[in-house]
């Protein structure tokens, strides 16, 4: 019948542990012999690459941009940052436009409002609709797009939503 009460004595503690510390040894020569390969193959790779980019001549890119600039000049005509075409620039130069600032029912209001805009440097006149007993009030005529903004803007400020025209 076996001895299921068997303890180790110092002998057989001794042994087994010194056999672990031999395992451990081993497995420690075996990592540092697989590290000291892969450095080596790291090295040779390193130094294969390196004589690849000595041998390799590097040639200076060539922009043939530059020698085909100046030949390809060509003239747009622009009109306040916009591109526009010489019949475009023409019509606009023939056109003629009107600011309509405001209508009211009341002719007093009417002069009123008027006279404000024309204090305020605006070309400013109403006219009377017959048919709806509307006045409206307008400013222009303007044969510039740029005075008829600036006169729009003006008219923004006062909180007025001015309806542009043309003529």
């Amino acid at each position: 019948m076996p001895d299921t009460d068997f303890v180790p004595g110092d002998t057989e503690t001794r042994e087994y542990q010194q056999a672990l510390q031999q395992q451990e040894q081993e497995q420690l020569i075996a990592s540092r012999a697989e590290d000291v390969a892969k450095k080596a193959e790291q090295q040779r790779l390193t130094a294969d690459l390196q004589a690849k980019l000595k041998n390799q001549t590097v040639a200076d890119p060539e922009f043939g941009f530059y020698e085909t600039l100046p030949d390809s000049a060509w003239r747009v005509p622009v009109q306040q940052g916009v591109y526009v075409s010489e019949e475009e620039r023409k019509k606009r130069a023939s056109q003629r436009f009107m600011l309509q600032a405001a209508s009211v029912r009341d002719a007093a209001e009417a002069q009123r409002i008027v006279q404000r805009l024309r204090q305020l440097g605006l070309q400013a006149f109403f006219s009377h609709d017959e048919t709806g007993g509307w006045y409206r009030i307008n400013v222009g005529p303007f044969d510039n797009v740029s005075k008829m903004n600036k006169a729009e803007d003006i008219l923004v400020s006062l909180r007025m939503m001015p309806l542009k025209r043309k003529l």
